[in-house]
């Protein structure tokens, strides 16, 4: 996770709210749903299942914990007048190509192509694509292939849960009154909010 001057309790409120969903959704769906589907179908949902949602949190741990790509800022004592005597732009050749660099004024050095400096975090990151706040951490060069899994192994995870879910409440609509379909039957349906704040967000 990027490391920042001040520590703000405000920006962990996302990240952690997205965990105890997932967590806590996953598990009432283990605790009070998948015992009857795994009796009654096959115990290979719960396989399934269960090694879905360790897929998710993995990916979901990479994104979140393993740096973006963030490039290093120059020393305090390093060119402290780089500011006032570096021109804003300035191109170089790369493999025949020109290329357009701009100075950074805040990690005092000229930022590669598709580097971008992050306003949320103040650090430059290499392939900057955005900032989740559901991850807490930016989207960059060196964890987007764990982002990106983690969105398709979400979705993927969502809708069986909702699915298998769905199914239980069915089977069951002469007994919506007991712990198990009243559980059941709201966690279905925050189950479709969830995939859709992480994947539009």
């Amino acid at each position: 996770m990027p490391t920042g001057k001040k520590f703000k309790l405000s920006k962990y409120i996302p990240v952690s709210a997205a965990t105890t969903f997932l967590v806590g959704s996953t598990s009432l769906f283990f605790v009070f749903t998948c015992p009857w589907l795994s009796h009654t179908l096959s115990p290979a949902v719960l396989i399934y299942n269960a090694l879905m949602f360790l897929f998710v949190l993995a990916n979901f741990s990479m994104a979140t914990f393993m740096d973006p790509g963030i490039f290093p800022r120059a020393e305090e004592d390093e060119d402290k007048e780089d500011d006032f005597r570096a021109p804003l732009y300035k191109n170089v050749e790369i493999k025949g190509i020109q290329v357009r660099m701009k100075w950074c004024s805040t990690c005092r050095f000229y930022r590669p192509p598709r580097c971008s400096h992050c306003s949320v975090c103040d650090n430059c990151v290499e392939q900057f694509d955005h900032h989740c706040p559901w991850v807490n951490n930016c989207i960059g060069r060196r964890n987007y292939r764990y982002f990106f899994l983690f969105l398709l192994s979400l979705t993927t995870h969502i809708i069986g849960v909702f699915g298998f879910g769905l199914l239980y409440v069915l089977k069951h609509m002469d007994e919506l009154s007991s712990v198990h379909t009243a559980v059941t039957y709201p966690y279905i349906f925050q189950q479709c909010g969830s995939t859709s704040s992480f994947t539009f967000i």
